[in-house]
């Protein structure tokens, strides 16, 4: 999938932002990096929950519900990709 490889893109690009912009206050820089990382780990949890939640809409085994969840999870991970670009904030 595409947006999944350019959400990883864009969250390495997000960490170099941050390793750059907080350069000189390494205490500061962990803590960013530490947070996004929590962030990330948590977002992609619910990602993978809610894209679940949208495979219902279509019987269990079916072409359909697999291809209900790749949308959401495409549509999730361009939103995301949206977000980080924007990291770091401030």
């Amino acid at each position: 999938m595409e947006a999944e490889a350019d959400l990883n893109k864009e969250y390495i690009a997000a960490k170099k932002r941050v390793e750059s912009t907080y350069d000189s206050d390494p205490a500061e820089k962990k803590q960013y990096l530490d947070t996004l990382l929590a962030a990330q780990r948590t977002w992609l949890k619910y990602r993978e929950n809610d894209c679940k939640l949208a495979g219902f809409a279509a019987d269990e085994g079916t072409n359909v519900r697999i291809a209900f969840i790749n949308m959401c999870i495409t549509d999730a991970n361009l939103e995301r990709i949206k977000k980080l670009k924007e990291i770091p904030y401030g």
